[in-house]
C-alpha cells in the first residue's frame, strides 16, 4: 500500500472508530503444530510477548531460524530458535548458556548455507553494568546441528585495511562455502537531552565480502559503489548480489566477475526501499512505512517486471513488515512484523478529526506469506 493510500485507509478506520463505541480486541487461539493460526495472504507464525526477529530459511528444508527473545529466562537472552517455516512448534533453541546468568547474550543476523553451516552475530553484555552497547561481539560460523560449536570469523568492532571502522555487521549472506557478504555498520547512541534515554541509530557504511577458512580473522574486500547500503542479499549464484542504498528507490545488482552494477528494479521516485531478498526469479523488498517500524512487502517478478503488494491480514490490525526472508522456491516469505495502532485525534472543541497517529507495537512477531 502506497503511503498516501495508507493514510487514506487510516482516515477510513478513524471514521469507523468515531462511529463505534467499542472495538473487539484480537484474540489469538491455541498455537498448533500443523500450520499457522490464520491461513491466507499473511498468517501469524509466532505469539511471543518478546521480540521475534530476522528470520532466515535453511536451504533444502522447510525450516527457518530466527532470533527469539526468551522472556521465560531472567536474563532475557535472545537465542536462535528453529521451527517449520510454514508454521508449527519451535523445535529447539540455541542460547549462549543453558540457564540464565549475569550476561545478556544475543544471537542475531543469521544466514544458513546449503552446506549446513550457519553464520550469526553473537553479542553479550553484563547485566549488572550500566552501559550502552555490547561488551563483546563477534561473527561466528558453525554447523546448523550445533551452532555453538563455532569458530570466530571476525571480532566486532574492527577497522578495515582501508580505514573504515564497523561497530556492527548485518545482512549476512552466503556466496560460497567459505565466503559471506554483509554490511558494515556504524552504531551511535544519541540522547535527546541529558536525562533522556539513549536511542540506538544504526547506519550502513558499505557492503563487504569476507573470505575465511578455519582461521580468523577472515579477509575483507570492499564492494565498490555501495556507500550507504541499507540491505544486501545474494543472487542465484555467488557471483551476484542485490542491494539497496539510502535515499534511493532502486534495487541494484552487482556481478563480481565483471565488477559491474546495474539496476535490477526501480520502484519510482520518492519510495523508501530496503530489506531486499531474491529467489527463483522473484525479488522481495520492504517499501515505504518507517525505517524503524517496517513497511509493505512488495513482490517483483524479475521476468515480467510485475510489482505486487502483499495483502494485509483480514483481522487483527494492519501490519508493518521488516526483514523478509524468501524461500528458495520463491513462494514463501517469512518476515517480522509489528501490529499498527491507529489513533484518531479529535479537536476537543469542534469534535472534528485533526489527524491520525499511526504507531507500531513495541515487539515483533513472525508472519508467513504464501505467494501464488
Amino acid at each position: 500500500m502506497r503511503a498516501h493510500l495508507r493514510i487514506r485507509f487510516a482516515f477510513a478506520i478513524a471514521g469507523a472508530l468515531a462511529a463505534c463505541e467499542h472495538t473487539a480486541p484480537f484474540r489469538p487461539g491455541a498455537y498448533g503444530s500443523s500450520g499457522p493460526f490464520t491461513p491466507g495472504a499473511a498468517a501469524r507464525l509466532t505469539f511471543n510477548a518478546g521480540q521475534d526477529l530476522m528470520p532466515a530459511w535453511a536451504p533444502g528444508s522447510n525450516e527457518i531460524v530466527y532470533t527469539a527473545e526468551r522472556l521465560d529466562r531472567a536474563d532475557r537472552d535472545r537465542c536462535l530458535a528453529f521451527m517449520p517455516g510454514t508454521g508449527g512448534a519451535i523445535t529447539r533453541y540455541v542460547c549462549g548458556t543453558s540457564t540464565a546468568d549475569e550476561s545478556l547474550n544475543v544471537y542475531g543476523e543469521t544466514a544458513v548455507s546449503s552446506a549446513g553451516q550457519v553464520a550469526y552475530v553473537r553479542a553479550s553484555n553484563t547485566r549488572s553494568v550500566q552501559r550502552i552497547g555490547p561488551d563483546a561481539q563477534q561473527l561466528d560460523v558453525g554447523p546448523v546441528a550445533n551452532p555453538t560449536n563455532a569458530h570466530v570469523v571476525h571480532v566486532v568492532p574492527f577497522t578495515t585495511t582501508w580505514g573504515h571502522t564497523y561497530d556492527a555487521v548485518s545482512y549476512l549472506g552466503w556466496l560460497s562455502a567459505n565466503r559471506l557478504v554483509m554490511i558494515g555498520d556504524s552504531v551511535r547512541y544519541p540522547r535527546g537531552c541529558s536525562s533522556c534515554r539513549a536511542d540506538t541509530v544504526r547506519t550502513g557504511i558499505e557492503i563487504v565480502t569476507i573470505d575465511f577458512a578455519d582461521t580468523s580473522p577472515g579477509t575483507l574486500a570492499l564492494v565498490p559503489g555501495t556507500s550507504g547500503a541499507t540491505s544486501v542479499a545474494p543472487g542465484a549464484t555467488g557471483d551476484t548480489i542485490y542491494f539497496t542504498l539510502a535515499g534511493d528507490a532502486q534495487v541494484h545488482r552487482y556481478a563480481f566477475s565483471t565488477g559491474q552494477a546495474d539496476v535490477a528494479f526501480d520502484f519510482g521516485a520518492g519510495r523508501l526501499v530496503r530489506d531486499v531478498c531474491v529467489a527463483s526469479g522473484r525479488l522481495v523488498a520492504i517499501i515505504d512505512g518507517h525505517v524503524a517500524d517496517g513497511g509493505d512487502i512488495h513482490v517483483v517478478d524479475l521476468v515480467t517486471r510485475a510489482d505486487s503488494v502483499v495483502s494485509q491480514p483480514q483481522s487483527g490490525g494492519l501490519l508493518w513488515f521488516a526483514r523478509p526472508a524468501l524461500a528458495a522456491d520463491g513462494r514463501h516469505v517469512v518476515a517480522q512484523a509489528r501490529i499498527l495502532t491507529i489513533t484518531p485525534i479529535f479537536d476537543p472543541v469542534t469534535g472534528m478529526l485533526v489527524r491520525v497517529d499511526t504507531t507500531g507495537a513495541p515487539s515483533n512477531d513472525l508472519w508467513l506469506v504464501q505467494l501464488p
